[in-house]
């Protein structure tokens, strides 16, 4: 029966373990492949109740089950997969395949391949969702330029450097003398001497009485 198959088909049936009651649905699987889809894995299973074929493509999952009298057909396309999760009994495996909408359980797979097939479900939904976020081809931005540094040009005046005091180099600006309060300056004798005499020329002019010159005398004698 494998000689009238694709190749890919005929490699995941080949692996199949038991293959009672599933010819009817290997016959119908390629009608349900869209074109250039590749069968990657299959297994035997039950879902609600119904024999058939679980099969996982490079796009999707896909359970077929072709009764005599009726035939099911589901699939999930692993973008729409939220989870992929196996398990195994002491006779039979189960494969639960979770979306956003609900779960679908695979019950009665072979021991063997339920780890096999869900691994590789969920492979396939875990590259789906790379490439669906991946950015497109050539969108990375360009990396940034390197800095620019500022050189000034060859005329430029070379920096000024500050030379502390100490420094050897000679400071030909003079330091500004440090500030010193005024003193008052002793009056000498001329002065006095002067004022006497304005003194006097005052009292001559009637300007000051005896008494106001002799007071204003002895205060200018007592400095």
């Amino acid at each position: 029966m494998s000689e009238d198959m694709r190749p890919d088909i005929a490699a995941a049936w080949g692996n199949l373990a038991n293959k009672i009651g599933k010819k009817r649905d290997i016959r119908k699987l390629p009608e349900y492949l869209n074109g250039g889809e590749v069968v990657l894995a299959m297994t035997g299973g039950l879902v609600a109740g119904k024999n058939g074929l679980l099969v996982a493509t490079d796009r999707r999952a896909l359970f077929i089950a072709e009764g005599i009298m009726n035939h099911s057909f589901e699939d999930f396309p692993y973008d729409r997969i939220t989870g992929v999760t196996s398990s195994r009994g002491m006779v039979f495996g189960k494969i639960v395949i979770a979306t956003a909408g609900a779960s679908r359980v695979v019950d009665q797979v072979d021991k063997g391949e339920a780890e096999a097939v869900a691994a590789i479900l969920r492979e396939r939904v875990e590259a789906t969702t790379r490439e669906r976020y991946a950015p497109p081809p050539g969108s990375f931005p360009a990396p940034p330029p390197p800095p620019q540094y500022y050189a000034p040009p060859q005329h430029a005046r070379p920096p000024q450097h500050y030379a502390p005091p100490h420094a050897t180099a000679p400071n030909h600006q003079a330091a500004p003398a440090p500030f010193a309060p005024s003193t008052p300056q002793p009056t000498t004798g001329f002065s006095v001497a002067a004022e006497l005499r304005e003194l006097a020329a005052l009292r001559d002019q009637g300007v000051l009485t005896n008494d106001e010159f002799e007071e204003q005398k002895a205060r200018l004698l007592r400095r």
